[in-house]
């Protein structure tokens, strides 16, 4: 039936309160959540406060670059300082979703020195998986463990990454673990070497 047919008395805060302490706690079906929001997908509509698929594109393209609050360097640090100091349960230990079982608390050995890092970036020269060299990164390149275990330092487990790589690198530890070992050749840049 059509919308304002029915002809009822609005219900009393004192029923309108007794019906809200009735649904506490007890959850809502996949119909009723769908029902829910398109009634207020719907009511947003009407009132105009739903915005068109035109003006979302017009907003988006004027929050790039410059134009994003977030961007500004004073409203960076001003959601930087709220955050400090608040503790995040859920990144934290076993929380974590890198939570290898307290590996990461373990040293480096003592032979994993500058001498055999600077060794594998002399022999790379470049990211193995992007072929970044060490002025497009900006930094030295990164010495990573193909099969992530510290202890093996043999130079055939050793290689180097951006840093950008090595982050990504380090989830999805079996994928990049065959990947390096023998999956694909390491990155051979003819012009670069």
């Amino acid at each position: 039936m059509p919308r304002g047919v029915y002809d009822h008395k609005p219900r009393s805060q004192e029923t309108i309160e007794k019906m809200r302490k009735a649904r506490v706690g007890k959850p809502r079906s996949k119909e009723c959540i769908r029902k829910r929001t398109e009634t207020r997908k719907r009511n947003a509509e009407e009132r105009g406060y739903y915005h068109s698929e035109e003006k979302n594109k017009k907003q988006s393209e004027f929050m790039k670059g410059d134009n994003n609050p977030a961007k500004r360097p004073e409203v960076r640090k001003k959601i930087s300082d709220s955050k400090k100091g608040k503790p995040r349960p859920d990144m934290i230990g076993e929380n974590h979703s890198n939570w290898r079982g307290g590996i990461s608390e373990e040293g480096y050995p003592f032979n994993f020195n500058d001498e055999l890092k600077e060794f594998i970036r002399k022999r790379d020269r470049v990211c193995q998986l992007c072929g970044k060299t060490k002025e497009e990164n900006g930094r030295r390149l990164d010495v990573h463990h193909i099969d992530y275990i510290k202890e093996n330092l043999d130079p055939s487990n050793l290689i180097t990454l951006c840093r950008g790589c090595h982050v990504k690198v380090n989830y999805k530890r079996k994928f990049w673990a065959d990947f390096f070992r023998g999956n694909r050749k390491l990155v051979q840049i003819e012009n670069k070497l």
